[in-house]
């Protein structure tokens, strides 16, 4: 067993159930992870003739669903590793350009029936759709490690600019040019982004890499606008 500490607190989420065609689950992805399918009737890990372990694909998602006060919404789907599951499932990381990871968003849609064989139930027919998370999102989202790490070297970064507002406080003047910087063509959502990636620490160039068209003569503007607010409100 490979299981983490934390995967055994987390838990596996229930399973999504696809009973009828047309059954669709979304969300955004919690873990992905290889793991041996079971046999059907005897409940034991499956195998091949040859003896290589049957394998499938468990993506959890968060949900809205809840059935009680103990259902925290995370509901796994097993993709099987053969057959048309895992075409359907290779071209939809084909498509979105990797397979899921936490923070996409994972769906997956019970579109139709197979051709039924002799013996058993026809086969259920799956549409996957990965869609990943923009740069933004995996920031916000704290899955982007890589970006905050520079941050975390640099912590005394944005002293400077505390300086340089902080410094003519005492000259109402400055401080109000300062509150009237131009955003330099920077929308409200734009703004609204900025202003909450720097809440998170990260310098000029971090923000102006994962929010297409801030330069970061616009972000510094933002920031000596937030910072003489601060100021202000002494």
């Amino acid at each position: 067993m490979n299981e983490s500490l934390d995967d055994l607190l987390a838990g596996g989420g229930k399973t999504a159930k696809f009973e009828t065609v047309g059954t669709r689950w979304s969300g955004v992805v919690t873990k992905a992870e290889p793991r041996q399918a079971t046999n059907f009737d005897t409940g034991k890990p499956d195998f091949w003739d040859d003896g290589q372990p049957k394998m499938q694909a468990v993506v959890s998602i968060q949900t809205d669903e809840r059935i009680d006060e103990t259902d925290d919404g995370v509901r796994a789907i097993y993709i099987k590793m053969w057959g048309d599951q895992k075409k359907a499932f290779r071209l939809a990381a084909q498509a979105a350009g990797g397979s899921p990871k936490p923070g996409d968003t994972f769906t997956a849609t019970y579109i139709a029936d197979g051709e039924k064989p002799q013996r058993g139930f026809a086969p259920k027919i799956f549409k996957y759709e990965i869609q990943k998370a923009s740069a933004l999102d995996a920031i916000v989202n704290g899955t982007a490690p890589a970006v905050q790490q520079p941050v975390a070297q640099q912590p005394v970064a944005q002293q400077p600019v505390a300086q340089q507002v902080q410094q003519p406080v005492a000259q109402a003047a400055p401080v109000q040019q300062a509150v009237n910087v131009p955003q330099a063509g920077l929308t409200a959502q734009q703004e609204a982004q900025v202003k909450l990636l720097i809440g998170k620490s990260l310098e000029d160039d971090a923000i102006a890499a994962v929010i297409d068209g801030a330069t970061p003569q616009a972000i510094q503007a933002v920031r000596l606008q937030l910072a003489a607010a601060s100021s202000n409100g002494f």
